[in-house]
């Protein structure tokens, strides 16, 4: 057997190849710092995160979220090659976290303790995890009382009479959040665009104390008296609609309009309008549009529905046949009627648990 040099120009030292080496792993340790997981669990397909990617399923290499999805009935490409359908789709994060504010007497088990108000973080049941439809775009408005499973959301008090209650008031005016959730599930925070001069109107946490219909939220007294109750109420501030973006790498745009209307835009010349009663119409960057007629789940009792249209009249429909089933349809070659059933059943798994105090048996 003989062996051939290698030729100069495919030689790398050895101290290149451990340079390298340093490199990427260094690089991979930077990654991996970088990229926490944000309180609630993140769904959908993110930006900057790694994903695993096979036919059905895509697993996120950095949370572990695993995501199946099943296609379903599917139009044919329309003009410019546009195309829509229904898919059944799986989210494994099927909890999110919520704020939990509840009077206790501390220390716990003591006849002479006392009363304290104590914050803790629950899990819940979250509406975009476990199965669902991925059908079409949702603008979501998050007040602040969201977070709170069981009540002590923020009220409004009278700096005269309670230490602190101005900065309470700050608290209770800064309400409201924004978020726009796409078909393959994700869900994205939204920030307003405002003057120079009305940044004091945000929040770090995310909420602002101006809604969507550009109205300003803030605290004020019932009445003349220095010692009167405190209520929160509203008034106009912006009457020319609001603008927000995406803030992670989206580079997404939502425009509303003074009656609730809304216009997601992307960087690459697609839309999204939304003005109930109207359908929902999705455009690509030509103008070509498929209409959906409902978005989200499907509710109970409903008929037959076409959930989704193309300029071409071609349709899905889903059709309620009971709480537990749904049949969708559409057409295929030479119009025959092609159909999916899907059956819904609820799995619970309980556990009991028991909680000791420290240094009982």
């Amino acid at each position: 057997m003989r062996f051939e040099p290698i030729p100069t120009r495919c030689r790398m030292s050895f101290s290149a190849i451990v340079s390298f080496a340093l490199f990427v792993a260094l690089l991979q340790m930077f990654s991996n710092g970088v990229s926490g997981q944000s309180i609630n669990p993140q769904r959908g397909t993110q930006p900057g995160s790694s994903y695993a990617v096979s036919d059905i399923e895509t697993i996120n290499m950095t949370n572990g979220n695993l995501m199946l999805r099943f296609p379903l009935a599917q139009l044919p490409g329309g003009r410019g090659g546009l195309a829509g359908g229904i898919s059944l789709q799986y989210d494994s994060k099927i909890y999110d976290a919520y704020k939990q504010i509840a009077t206790v007497c501390l220390p716990l088990g003591d006849p002479f303790c006392q009363e304290a108000v104590v914050a803790k973080n629950i899990l819940d049941f979250s509406q975009d995890g476990g199965w669902h439809y991925n059908i079409g775009y949702e603008f979501r408005q998050n007040v602040r009382s969201d977070e709170y499973l069981q009540g002590g959301v923020p009220q409004c008090q009278n700096p005269a009479v309670v230490p602190g209650g101005l900065d309470n008031n700050v608290t209770v005016a800064h309400n409201f959040r924004y978020k726009i959730k796409f078909p393959d599930g994700s869900v994205h925070e939204l920030r307003p665009v405002l003057p120079a001069s009305f940044l004091n109107y945000n929040e770090p946490s995310g909420y602002s104390n101006i809604n969507m219909f550009g109205r300003r939220r803030y605290c004020r007294p019932l009445d003349p008296s220095p010692t009167s109750d405190w209520i929160d109420d509203e008034a106009p501030f912006i009457t020319t609609g609001m603008t927000y973006y995406t803030i992670d790498g989206t580079y997404a745009k939502v425009e509303v309009s003074p009656t609730g209307a809304w216009e997601l835009t992307f960087g690459d010349g697609r839309r999204v309008t939304n003005a109930f009663p109207q359908p929902q119409r999705i455009f690509d960057k030509n103008d070509n549009y498929i209409d959906v007629n409902t978005v989200g789940e499907p509710a109970w009792p409903y008929e037959s529905s076409e959930v989704m249209v193309d300029q071409l009249g071609r349709s899905v429909s889903i059709e309620t046949i009971s709480a537990t089933e749904h049949k969708i349809t559409t057409k295929g070659v030479n119009g025959a009627t092609l159909e999916w059933k899907v059956l819904w059943k609820t799995i619970q798994a309980n556990k009991t648990t028991a909680c000791l105090r420290v240094g009982s048996k």
